[in-house]
Formats: C-alpha cells, structure tokens, sequence
C-alpha cells in the first residue's frame, strides 16, 4: 500500500443507511451517538468529540455520549479510529434522515467544502422528490461523484434515475458490496487530490497578492457615493430575503410540536448558512463596487483578492451562536464557526458567519414536558421567531457596519496614498 497523504481527501457519504455501509466499509462498527448528527471518521488513536452548538469547546464522548450533564444534540461527532483506509480519506457521514428543504441545504454544504460524495441508493427504485431534490443539490456541487448501488441494478434502472437527475449522466457507479473496490477508489482519489491542490495553489489569484503596485484615481468622490448607495442597497436585499426565510422557516416547523426541536433546530442551521452565504455575496461585491471607482483601470481579480483579503483582516466581531431559548427568547454565546459546519472545513468569507441553533434547555423543555399542546406550540414559534428576527436584523446591520468601516479604510488610504496599500 502506498503511503498516505499528508492532507488527506474529505469525502462525504450520503444516502440511504449511509452508517451501515461504512461499518463494513471500516470493518468495525461506528457508534451512533447522535441521529441527527454529521460524523466525521479520521485516523488516528480510538477517541471522539461532539460539536454542540453553545459550546466553545468540544465535549468529549464517551459510551453514553458527550460527557457532562444532559444537554443538546450534537450537529458535529468528529471520531478517530485506527483504521489504515482513514489515513488515505477522511470520511464525512451524513445522517439518514429524511430529505427535506432544510436537510438539502446543510447536506449541500456538507459537500461543497468536501473533495467528493459517495451518495447511496437502491438504483432500482425511482426517486422521491425530495431524494431527487437532495441529490440534485448535492451532485452540483462536488468535484467527484460514485454512486453507490446497494443491490446490483441494470443499466435500465440507472437510465431511469439519469433521466431524473440529469447530472447522473457522469457518474461512477459501484455496487456497495464491492467493498475492495471502494477502499481502492478512495485510496486513489487521495493521491489525485493532493496534485490538485498543487494546482489550484499555482492558479490562485492571493499567491499574487504581493506582486506589484496598483495606481488608483485621484477622485475622492465616486468610491464614496458608490460606497453609500450600494451598501445600503444590498443590505436591504439581505434583511428581505431573511425576512422571507423566516416565514417559510414558521411554515414548515408548526407542524408536529413533538418534533419541534429538532425541526426548528436544522431549519435554524440551513438559515445560518443561507444568510452567512448571502452575507458574503453581497460583501464581496460591495467592495467590487467600491474599488472599481479606487483603482486606476480595470479591477484586476488578483488586485480584487488583495482588497478582499484586507477588507477580511480589518472586519473583527466577536465568535458568537444565537441560541433559541426555553422562553422563544434568543441569547448570544460565544462560538459560531463549529455550530455552523457539518465538516469542520470553513471557508473564507469575508465577514463573519451568523450561527443560530436551539439551546439545550430548549430541547430539554420539548422533550420533558409531557404531551405537547399545538396551539401552545404555535405560540411559542411564533414568539421564538419575532427574537430571532429582531436579533438577526441586529447580527445582519453589526456585519455591515464593519464592512462598510473596512472598505472606507483602504479606500481612503489608497487615495491619500495615490497607490493602493492592501
């Protein structure tokens, strides 16, 4: 066997009854402390952790799971396992649940800050719409895809699925049985990926961040009006669109108050990384807008890079997760980054990502509480979502803030300067 990676490929595993098949694709049972969580397998000597939203720090696992008093589901078990495959991949599996909206949204996530999906299904059976929705997702955004077949289905079958999801049509399939095969896959993609980030390293605009000056105009008044007019403009874009999300997030948990927790809480995680993700949009082409108006000719992407990193050095907010409470209220604590990501892997963004998520006592409170009251538990979303609004409007204007401090930082430096300094 070849000699592992020194950064080994993050590969997602998705679909049906994904934690049975990585038993036996391992060799050894994975323990299943949380249904509802995503579990990262690495290698390394046999431990594990459990991400829970309002905590800083991960709880260590035991037996029983997350040591210390009762509290929340984790949304992130990261487990080390002196298994030889997980030093060649480490493995993400996703829980199996059913696909919804919600569910879509995290799994795609999950995938697009991963090297490849391994996605699970009975090719003879035809999609359900929301599977068909979940994998259309999910397909998108991955660089590598093999479906795995969990019976030995005919070509005939897999047509009928290609002809559902079109993206299909490029798809390594593997029969699930084929566990041999799979390992070699898997061993293979990790030799592949780490000459593709070398290559990806050598194409990347910020290896070119310190490469040369940049003349910028003498015109102090156009960076300054586009910096007041498009700011506010995405601003509002972003607060109307959670405005919208919201409703829809009201409409869909006001169902069944037994499961009202653990709806609200995915429905609460797939709004965080909406917003976070819409965030970033619009920061990044406010600061487009600005410096179109700053530098001397056209806005390089590599120039672009350098304002954006800078921009991303001067935005300082506190690390903090809104956590819904007992009392519909929402409190602020301190980090945001590991309740938000399903892998561990985060991105770049430019401001700071806004994480929401159900507290403990909250969960504890709809569980213990005896059989659970419809009306009550309308009432009680209904109270939990105007805090959430008034709290992420404030969240959404703090970012912005910044931003716009940020951007009329370097601006005004590159002026005065008559060269731009990030």
């Amino acid at each position: 066997m070849p000699a592992p990676p020194p950064v080994p490929p993050v590969v997602v595993i998705a679909g049906t009854e994904p934690r049975e098949f990585v038993d036996e694709l391992l060799g050894e049972p994975v323990p299943g402390h949380s249904a509802s969580a995503y579990v990262s397998l690495r290698h390394g000597p046999t431990g594990g952790q459990a991400w829970v939203p309002g905590h800083r720090e991960p709880r260590e696992l035991t037996a029983e799971g997350p040591a210390g008093p009762p509290t929340r589901p984790p949304r992130r078990v990261v487990l080390t396992r002196d298994v030889p495959l997980l030093a060649f991949a480490h493995l993400v599996v996703a829980p199996a649940t059913a696909a919804t909206t919600a569910g879509t949204e995290v799994l795609r996530d999950a995938v697009a800050h991963t090297d490849g999906l391994l996605y699970l299904l009975d090719a003879g059976v035809p999609l359900a719409p929301n599977q068909r929705e979940e994998l259309a997702a999910a397909v998108a955004v991955t660089p590598r895809l093999v479906m795995v077949d969990l019976r030995d289905a005919g070509d005939d079958d897999r047509a009928v699925l290609t002809r559902q999801v079109p993206a299909l049509a490029g798809a390594t399939w593997m029969r699930a049985a084929d566990l041999t095969g799979l390992r070699d896959l898997l061993t293979g993609w990790s030799r592949r990926t780490a000459e593709e980030v070398l290559a990806r390293a050598d194409d990347d605009p910020a290896r070119t961040l310190a490469v040369g000056a940049v003349s910028v105009t003498d015109d102090d008044v156009r960076w300054r009006t586009a910096l007041d007019r498009d700011l506010k403009v995405r601003a509002d874009a972003v607060r109307q669109r959670l405005a919208a999300d919201l409703v829809a997030l009201e409409s869909r948990c006001g169902g069944d108050p037994a499961a009202l927790p653990a709806v609200l809480d995915i429905e609460l995680h797939a709004l965080s990384l909406r917003t976070s993700e819409a965030l970033d949009r619009a920061a990044r082409a406010g600061v487009r807008a600005v410096f179109e108006h700053v530098v001397d000719g056209p806005l390089a992407d590599h120039v672009l890079a350098r304002v954006a990193t800078a921009v991303r050095r001067q935005v300082d907010l506190d690390d903090r997760t809104l956590l819904v409470t007992a009392t519909a209220g929402v409190a602020a604590v301190a980090g945001c980054g590991h309740a938000l990501s399903c892998t561990g892997i985060a991105g770049s963004a430019l401001l700071p990502p806004i994480g929401v998520a159900v507290s403990g006592n909250c969960h504890l409170m709809w569980r213990y509480r005896g059989v659970p009251d419809k009306a009550e538990g309308r009432r009680w979303l209904r109270q939990a979502v105007q805090s959430l609004e008034r709290e992420l409007d404030r969240a959404v204007a703090e970012r912005f803030a910044l931003l716009r401090e940020a951007i009329e930082a370097l601006a005004a430096d590159a002026i005065d300067h008559g060269v731009l300094l990030a």
